[in-house]
């Protein structure tokens, strides 16, 4: 095997166990929410606010932005309670 085959069945091996991985983070996810959602907590809600926590400023910045414009936009519209 070259060197170049070696480093490429390493990438791979690597890819193939950081893939099994992520399907068992994926399984706890899924059962915690489920354990959070018979407890009476809102998954989405949860997801939500996950979601903001590790977002990036930049990401937020541009939501932001969005929500302001998506704002003028009601307003022009006089649907401005969308926003209550």
């Amino acid at each position: 095997m070259t060197e170049s085959n070696t480093a490429l069945q390493s990438y791979i091996d690597r890819l193939v166990s950081l893939n099994k991985e992520k399907a068992q983070v994926a399984d706890l996810i899924k059962e915690l929410k489920s354990e959070a959602k018979n407890n009476g907590f809102d998954p989405t809600a949860m997801e939500e606010l996950v979601k903001r926590i590790l977002a990036s400023e930049e990401t937020l910045k541009k939501r932001r932005e969005k929500e302001d414009l998506a704002r003028i936009y009601a307003k022009a519209l006089n649907q401005i309670n969308l926003f209550d």
